[in-house]
């Protein structure tokens, strides 16, 4: 982790990209920490969340900010449909759980038992009072593909979204990596990292013998980074660019993206030549070669 208060404070005061960079969250139990949690506690974001579940969205209501807002409803494509809820809220999905694969996983089997459903109308984002947003962050067990055919119109709008991927079939039918990755490619968007990926040792009879942690090879989920295509750099306006180096430099930590957002800026007269630069100078050591680090 890289992150820098003053660096990311001197960035947005430098660019100024009228107005905070805004972020929704679909999916917004709070279990874990959100990747954004720095930029927003410095005030440089503000969070538009939606979250099914009562218990969640109120533990929300409690710990917000005030540049956050929560929704107790669910986000999808507009249409009717079915929410099963779990044992453990935070595997609640559209689908139910795949429980073959827990079996052969020895995992999950309890957390994914269905506790009760509720046929519910979904909310598209695109027919929703929500502002355009530059990030989309969603985790919603499955259910991101039909997150993304309600916002079509605000994800053309959007600098970058950051899905949860899976690798491993959790829920019955659930679209997984490579349907997504189709899906987003299909909506101009083009993989640029990836924030984490989750495995799992996979139970053998010498299970109680081996170190965990170093066996973790069956791939389950991660979180990876989407941005629209820079190739497309007429996609972008200058305001685009600016909100995209900002979230790459504190959220996703892609100092190299945040430069090249900066040179595109400079050559299209938006900063100063110098701008490169002195957001290097700013960066840790380790991400400067010998002779940079020398001349600083």
């Amino acid at each position: 982790m890289s992150f820098s208060a003053p660096r990311t404070q001197w960035l947005i005061r430098y660019l100024m990209p009228g107005g905070l960079t805004h972020i929704v969250d679909v999916g917004a139990n709070p279990i874990e920490p959100v990747p954004y949690g720095d930029l927003l506690k410095m005030g440089g974001c503000k969070v538009t969340g939606f979250e099914p579940g009562k218990v969640a969205f109120e533990k929300l209501q409690k710990i917000k900010g005030p540049n956050e807002e929560y929704h107790n409803f669910a986000v999808g494509d507009g249409q009717r449909r079915k929410l099963f809820f779990t044992k453990h809220d935070s595997m609640t999905s559209f689908y139910k759980g795949d429980f073959k694969s827990c079996d052969y996983l020895r995992r999950f089997g309890g957390s994914l038992e269905v506790v009760g459903e509720e046929d519910l109308d979904t909310v598209a984002l695109d027919q929703s009072p929500v502002r355009d947003f530059q990030l989309l962050k969603i985790d919603i067990q499955g259910g991101e593909a039909i997150v993304f055919q309600g916002a079509a119109s605000k994800l053309a709008r959007a600098v970058a979204v950051i899905p949860e991927v899976r690798w491993y079939q959790l829920y019955e039918g659930e679209p997984m990596f490579a349907g997504l990755d189709s899906d987003l490619r299909a909506r101009g968007f083009a993989l640029h990292k990836f924030m984490f990926n989750k495995g799992l040792i996979l139970p053998t009879s010498q299970y109680k013998n081996m170190n965990h942690a170093a066996s973790a090879n069956q791939l389950i989920d991660g979180d990876a980074v989407y941005i629209r295509d820079l190739k497309n750099a007429d996609a972008y306006s200058d305001n685009d660019l600016k909100h995209l180096a900002i979230l790459s430099d504190a959220v996703w930590f892609s100092f190299d993206l945040t430069i090249r957002c900066l040179d595109m800026l400079v050559k299209r007269g938006a900063v100063e030549k110098t701008a490169p630069r002195q957001y290097l100078d700013r960066l840790p050591d380790r991400f400067k070669n010998e002779t940079h680090q020398a001349a600083s």
